[in-house]
């Protein structure tokens, strides 16, 4: 049995809005190391976001073909939408419009609101979230998230950010025992990794 859009909005109890397709919306390189490329016949520009601080804006029609076809770059977190350039819509509306809504629940468990959607959202919970908070999060998240999550903790720790506190060993030693069944120290493979992140982490948040 097929499932209808409406239906798949109604999931969420989120009704979906009729959002004119020449609506813009700003989107980040969402991927905290490198640059981000898509293209597709269907879409008249290039998404180049070559420096991980990155932003551009495109229409509501170019993020639909997106998630019709390329669906994993937003639930892999490649491109983050961050904002919607119309008062009257909010950025939970676009993702329900977009068939996206595990993904902003997902974002939103880091968040406090959609303000804080941006370019280095994963790094700054990262960073900042209580043990108790980061642990309850991430493993609650979908496989693809934690990986993200787990990216953004390392690059921290790799940068000193978080190396010398007890919370950044904690998060670090609970990534490393219960979600990637590390049988090596961790501490010890984080510091003997001489590769080094292209961006420094402070310039991510």
């Amino acid at each position: 049995m097929t499932i209808k859009r409406y239906q798949k909005a109604n999931k969420t109890a989120i009704k979906k809005k009729d959002i004119p397709l020449d609506t813009n919306i700003i989107i980040v390189n969402g991927t905290g190391l490198g640059g981000f490329f898509y293209s597709h016949e269907r879409i008249e520009h290039v998404i180049d976001l070559q420096e991980p601080t990155s932003y551009e804006q495109k229409t509501l029609a170019d993020l639909k073909i997106i998630s019709q076809f390329s669906r994993n770059i937003f639930s892999e977190y490649g491109i983050l939408i961050v904002d919607v350039l119309d008062e009257e819509y909010t950025l939970k509306d676009i993702y329900a419009y977009l068939d996206l809504m595990p993904v902003y629940d997902e974002l939103m468990l880091m968040a406090k609101n959609e303000d804080e959607f941006d370019t280095g959202m994963f790094e700054r919970f990262a960073i900042k979230s209580s043990v108790k908070v980061f642990t309850k999060t991430i493993m609650g998240m979908t496989v693809s998230a934690q990986k993200r999550l787990i990216q953004a903790l390392f690059h921290a720790y790799k940068d000193k950010t978080i190396s010398d506190t007890q919370a950044g060993w904690d998060k670090v030693t609970l990534v490393a025992s219960q979600i990637l069944n590390m049988s090596d120290d961790v501490i010890d493979v984080l510091k003997n990794d001489y590769r080094r992140p292209s961006i420094h982490i402070n310039d991510l948040i």
